[in-house]
Order: structure tokens, then C-alpha cells, then sequence
């Protein structure tokens, strides 16, 4: 019976790798259909985050095609996702120098474009990537920034599929750091969105870390009921992705069931070979150590506690942890004066307002007093060129208060930028020429005022000379 069960899951997942190699065939195939650089660069950009899923090695490669592509085209959402994919690459590897460093790229690329959504991927990124570094300060720098963008309008109106990956990665990284009633909150989430919108391609995962968040809250019967619905899920989408084997395996250890430890064990194992990935490796050999000794199998607890402890030596080496810290250090420093830029910016803003508000209160007085003096005959071209410098001065005081909202809705966009600007004119304009108009018929009408009373005060004098 056994022995039917394991033949039976081996063509299981062989009927999903077949399905997927299927799949990024068809993705090939279409690498010469792009007549674009941009075309290609979005393919080959699918085609390697698809393969982090089971070969390592492939995403990597088609991820350094993209990336020499990019130098020819400016493309900055097609940059930003080539180093999320060659991030995770990286990571797969054990290589978390660079991984950081693709993932901080990632996060200058998004910012520089105003990308809020893909700023929260960068975000979400770092906080997880930190937080298997176990510099928790850092995860939460990164992961409460992630928690303030989904707050923001932007990503209110994204589309579902990016909300869902956003709450799913967010629940991930408070799985990492220790706190899963935080976990379950937001993957809870990102679940209710995922059936609700029937983003099936997200459910494998979900279900798969829902039943990592239950075993660590100690339901562990819910959390193999998740992990089971997990497996019907991966096999019905055929997705190979997600592999919670090792949370499986853990929880048949902790359950005392050391067969079914062992063979899930030896599943996510297998499935890191063939995906060529190196650090999931470090969790595979301590469990089969934890397995080892628990049946009193002390030489081969030994042997694999001494492959995972190798592993961790050459992927945690003192070298890369430096450049590591120097990397975090140099993205604090540049994250302080990108702070201090706004700052400065800002008080500018708020100076050149006060400016505008004194400048337009002068030539307000200014006009009061030609359009109130009862002593003074106006010129009519006066009060005109004074109306306009007061129409110009409204104008930079509206510009200066609305360019920060402006950037906002507009993404920096140069053309809407100037329709919201031209939209303001149009409403200035009209309410200038009314207001000339008032004033210049009240002009004339206190020049008329004036002159009648001049020519009073003559004729008294004149008919007293007379007299």
C-alpha cells in the first residue's frame, strides 16, 4: 500500500513538472514573436520568474538576458521586476550579498518612478530577506513602510492580484519574524481576496504558509488540514512553486509520526536539487538530523547535522555578512538623505508660499488704494497691468501649493502635469477678466466722481471771483 501511494505522488508531481515545462515551452516559443526590445524584455522577464519555481539555474540565466537588454531601452517597471527575479535568484543560491543588492536596485528603480506598487513589492522584499538574516530591526523598518504604502490610494486602486501578493508576502514576513496571530492576519486576507477574485494562482501558497502559521500557533490538526487542501490546490493548478514539504515534515516530527517526517523531508530535499537552490538545503539536512536522532540513528544525526552546519558556514561566511552591513548601511544612508531632501524641500516650498501670499497682499493694497483713493485719477492701463501681475502671482501661489498633490495623482507624469496646470489657468482666466472688468468699471465710475467734484470745486471758485 505504500508503496502504491509513493508511486502515485511521484506522478503526481511529475504530471506537474511536465505541465510547467509545458507552459514555459509555450512562453519560448514566442521569444522571437516581440518586434520590440521592451516585448522581449517583458518575455524573458516571465519566462524567469516562472522558472524559480523548479530550476534556479534557468531563471537566473533568462534574468541576465533581460538585464543586458535593458541597457538598449528605457524601461524602469521591466528593470524593477528583473531584479525582484534576480533577488530571489540570488537568494535561492545562498549569494545574499547580491540579493540585497538587487533587491535595494529594485527599490531606488521604483522610487525614482514613483512606482508606489512595485516600492511595496521592494518593501516586502527586504523585509523578508532581513528577516532570514535575523536583523529584525531592518524587517520592520521595511515591512511597517510596506503596511503605510497598502494605506495609500495607489495601491487602494491596483488591481487584486497585486493586493493579494502584497498582504500574502506581509503575512510571510511576520511569519519570519516570530509573530504568527500578525501572519495569519494578513494572509487571512490575502486569502478571503484570492477566492473572492479567483486568483487561483495564488491559493497554492497561501494555503500551503496558512498551515505554517497554524503549526506555530500550535493547531496542529488545522495546520495539516491546510497543508492537505495545499497539495489538492497545487495539484489542480498545476503549480509547482510552492513548496511547504519541510512544514509538512516538521509537523509529522513534532506529531511523533517519523515515517511521514522523514518522506516529506526527503520530498523537499529532492525538489532542491532539481530546482538547483542551495539554502532551503540547511533546513532539509537539520530535519533529517532532528529525524535521525530521534530514532537513535546518532551517526547519521550527526553526518547531517554537519552538512547543514557546512552549508550555513559557506552561505553565512563573515565576508558576506560585511558586505552585507555595508550594503544596509549605504541604503540608511541614502534612505536619510532622501529624508532630508523632502525636509529642505518642503521648508523652500513654504518659504516661496509666504513670498507669494506678502507679493500678492502688496499689489492688493496697491489696487485698493487706486480703485478707493478719492484724491487719485487712475489710469485705466495701470489697474490692467497691476490685475495681471496679481493673476500671475495667484498662479505661483496655486502651483506652489498643489505640485505636491499634483506628483501625487500624476506619477511625475510631464503631460499631466501641465493638463492639471493648463485645467487651473482655465479657471483663473475667466474669474481675471471678471474681476478686471468689475475693476475697471469701478475705476471709471471713481474717476468720473473725482473729475465732477474738481469741476465743482472750480465753478465755486470761479462764481466767487465773479461775486
Amino acid at each position: 500500500m505504500k508503496k502504491i501511494v509513493i508511486v502515485l505522488l511521484f506522478s503526481i508531481f511529475y504530471g506537474v513538472t511536465i505541465a510547467q515545462f509545458y507552459s514555459l515551452d509555450s512562453l519560448k516559443n514566442k521569444l522571437n514573436s516581440p518586434k520590440t526590445d521592451t516585448g522581449r524584455i517583458k518575455l524573458l522577464q516571465d519566462i524567469a520568474f516562472n522558472y524559480l519555481s523548479y530550476n534556479n539555474d534557468s531563471a537566473f540565466f533568462y534574468a541576465q538576458q533581460a538585464l543586458k537588454l535593458l541597457s538598449n531601452v528605457e524601461y524602469p517597471r521591466g528593470k524593477v521586476l528583473i531584479y525582484r527575479t534576480l533577488g530571489m535568484s540570488y537568494e535561492r543560491y545562498g549569494n545574499y550579498p547580491m540579493a540585497l543588492k538587487s533587491y535595494l536596485t529594485l527599490l531606488e528603480t521604483a522610487e525614482k518612478n514613483n512606482d508606489v506598487i512595485l516600492e511595496g513589492v521592494a518593501c516586502i522584499r527586504l523585509a523578508a530577506f532581513f528577516a532570514t538574516q535575523q536583523n529584525y530591526n531592518s524587517s520592520e523598518f521595511y515591512l511597517n513602510r510596506a503596511k503605510r504604502i497598502i494605506t495609500r490610494g495607489e495601491f487602494q486602486s491596483s488591481n487584486y492580484n497585486n493586493k493579494c501578493y502584497t498582504l500574502f508576502s506581509i503575512g510571510e514576513s511576520y511569519l519570519d519574524l516570530n509573530r504568527p496571530d500578525s501572519a495569519l492576519k494578513y494572509r487571512q486576507q490575502a486569502y478571503e481576496i484570492a477566492l473572492a477574485k479567483k486568483i487561483d494562482n495564488r491559493l497554492p501558497g497561501i494555503l500551503g504558509r496558512l498551515g505554517d502559521i497554524h503549526q506555530s500557533l500550535g493547531n496542529y490538526g488545522l495546520a495539516l488540514e491546510y497543508y492537505r487542501t495545499y497539495q489538492r490546490e497545487e495539484i489542480k493548478q498545476r503549480n509547482y512553486r510552492s513548496d511547504f514539504n519541510d512544514g509538512i515534515a516538521t509537523l509529522f516530527l513534532k506529531q511523533g509520526n517519523i515515517d511521514s517526517a522523514l518522506y516529506y523531508t526527503r520530498i523537499f530535499l529532492q525538489r532542491s536539487n532539481e530546482n538547483k537552490t542551495i539554502s532551503p538545503k540547511t533546513k532539509g539536512y537539520k530535519l533529517l538530523s532532528q529525524i535521525f536522532d530521534k530514532t537513535g540513528k546518532i551517526d547519521s544525526a550527526y553526518y547531517y547535522n554537519k552538512l547543514a552546519t557546512t552549508l550555513k558556514d559557506s552561505i553565512y561566511s563573515k565576508e558576506k555578512e560585511q558586505q552585507i552591513q555595508n550594503l544596509n548601511y549605504s541604503e540608511q544612508q541614502r534612505q536619510l538623505d532622501i529624508e532630508t531632501k523632502k525636509v529642505s524641500d518642503a521648508n523652500k516650498r513654504k518659504s516661496y508660499i509666504q513670498f507669494a501670499l506678502l507679493a500678492l497682499g502688496i499689489i492688493t493694497f496697491i489696487i485698493l488704494f487706486l480703485l478707493l483713493s478719492r484724491s487719485f485719477i487712475t489710469n485705466e492701463k495701470v489697474i490692467r497691468f497691476f490685475g495681471v501681475v496679481a493673476l500671475l502671482i495667484v498662479f505661483e501661489f496655486l502651483n506652489l501649493v498643489l505640485h505636491p498633490f499634483l506628483e501625487n495623482i500624476t506619477h511625475h507624469s510631464p503631460v499631466l502635469m501641465l493638463l492639471a496646470l493648463v485645467c487651473i489657468a482655465a479657471l483663473l482666466v475667466p474669474a481675471h477678466h471678471q474681476l478686471e472688468k468689475w475693476m475697471t468699471h469701478t475705476m471709471v465710475e471713481k474717476n468720473k466722481k473725482i473729475r465732477l467734484a474738481a469741476a465743482k470745486k472750480t465753478i465755486e471758485k470761479l462764481e466767487g471771483k465773479t461775486k
